[in-house]
């Protein structure tokens, strides 16, 4: 009787060890499951049919459709330069791109020139059915030469709040490092190095992931955009300069080659908002 009722005690241990490491195993796996962000450039290729031209003013229109990982639904529009592209969407699943008339992709919602412009639309994940508001509104400055001049008659150290963040938290751009190569490219964890003048701004001094934490290592200027080609200046400061040992999350990445200077090697930005 007392060697029945241990080999009992001892088989109802081991169902409780053998169902404890399931239950722990699939509490790890949900807890350590990568969550999806939007691509800093779309990787799906627009297909004729699949492009609408629409006509935009001030007055909001909507735009509905289906689109998936791997079709991407766009609209083209006539815009002026100094105008503000605004959309709105409540769908989550969806990933917004606008290009300009030289097809790259911008940084903010003002026009910077006159032309054809193409919002891209795709899923983040799967498929899904969309709607999407969009208007373009006039705001003060309505020339593309005015804006030109404006920003070359500020002095290099000036402060101003032309930045609009691409998502509510951003508060601006800030140069991160390089890394060693020439093509522009730049991959997640890659090794940043410092340039001919500049150090590398934060730690880890890799290239950061969206949604990841950084310190900086030194005093940052904050800037209202990445250099721009071809004489890629500086864009005007949007703020004082972040201190060293500031946190800043990682909204976005852009990388570049400057030909004018550090040729031989790809410089990386990033979009910053506070943690």
């Amino acid at each position: 009787m007392k060697k029945s009722l241990q080999k009992l005690l001892l088989f109802k241990f081991l169902i409780a060890c053998v169902l404890g490491c399931k239950n722990n195993s699939l509490v790890s796996t949900e807890i350590h499951q990568p969550l999806a962000v939007c691509p800093e450039k779309p990787s799906v290729v627009l297909t004729a049919n699949n492009v609408k031209k629409i006509s935009l003013n001030n007055q909001t229109i909507k735009e509905s459709g289906q689109a998936s990982s791997n079709k991407s639904i766009a609209y083209i529009f006539d815009a002026t330069a100094g105008q503000e592209f605004k959309y709105k969407t409540t769908e989550d699943n969806i990933c917004v791109w606008m290009y300009s008339p030289n097809n790259q992709i911008l940084n903010n919602m003002i026009i910077p020139e006159t032309g054809k412009y193409t919002v891209q639309i795709a899923a983040l994940q799967g498929a899904t059915s969309f709607s999407l508001e969009m208007s373009l509104q006039n705001s003060n400055i309505t020339d593309k030469n005015v804006l030109v001049s404006s920003s070359r008659s500020l002095k290099p150290s000036s402060i101003n709040s032309s930045y609009i963040p691409s998502r509510n938290q951003g508060i601006g751009w800030i140069w991160l490092g390089s890394v060693n190569n020439k093509v522009g490219t730049f991959s997640y964890g890659e090794a940043l190095i410092p340039s001919n003048r500049q150090p590398v701004t934060i730690t880890p001094s890799v290239v950061p992931s969206p949604k990841t934490i950084v310190i900086l290592k030194s005093t940052t200027n904050l800037r209202a955009n990445i250099p721009q080609p071809p004489n890629f200046e500086l864009p005007n400061r949007v703020s004082d300069p972040l201190e060293t040992g500031s946190k800043l999350e990682i909204i976005r990445v852009e990388a570049f080659v400057d030909n004018t200077s550090d040729s031989e090697y790809t410089r990386v930005w990033a979009e910053v908002g506070t943690p």
